[in-house]
């Protein structure tokens, strides 16, 4: 799943995310919840588990572990360009103190500022769910995981039928 989010107008540290069971013949339940940390994923892509938490009457329990790959990127960013090295880091703020300067003393630039806070795209992968608790009548889940980034739902898997 990709995920398009602005920095500038969002706040985006973490991403929710929710394990449900799949209900033919009922509401679909939630079994439980867990949280990702995009800190570390800024420009590393790398792969990680997650536990996720019961709700309601499984408040508590470790109910699941998902396992996933994820990536935060500038959306401009092409998908095999490394991640920026220090130096590179440090010539761009050393090009955008100078315009602010030149800008200050009311001189005309012919750069346009650099953008500190790009659009970004959070790339995650789905890789599975292990050890979800069983929610029907057979002993197993159907289940599927929605992903919430700022209180908003962005992407929900299709749903596993009579797993584990």
């Amino acid at each position: 799943f990709t995920i398009d989010y602005n920095p500038e107008t969002e706040d985006l540290q973490v991403l929710n995310l929710e394990l449900w069971d799949h209900d033919t013949l009922s509401d679909d339940d939630q079994i439980g919840k867990a949280e990702i940390s995009l800190a570390d994923f800024f420009n590393n892509k790398h792969q990680d588990k997650v536990t996720f938490k019961g709700v309601d009457k499984l408040y508590g329990q470790d109910v699941g572990v998902l396992t996933y790959e994820l990536e935060v990127k500038n959306s401009n960013q092409d998908s095999t360009a490394p991640p920026e090295n220090e130096i590179v880091k440090k010539q761009r703020a050393i090009k955008q103190q100078i315009i602010q300067q030149q800008t200050q003393n009311e001189q005309k630039v012919d750069d346009k500022p650099i953008d500190d806070n790009p659009p970004r795209k959070i790339l995650i992968n789905i890789i599975g769910v292990s050890d979800v608790f069983p929610m029907d009548s057979n002993g197993q889940s159907d289940r599927f995981i929605k992903i919430f980034a700022g209180g908003e739902e962005k992407a929900k898997t299709t749903y596993k039928h009579d797993t584990l």
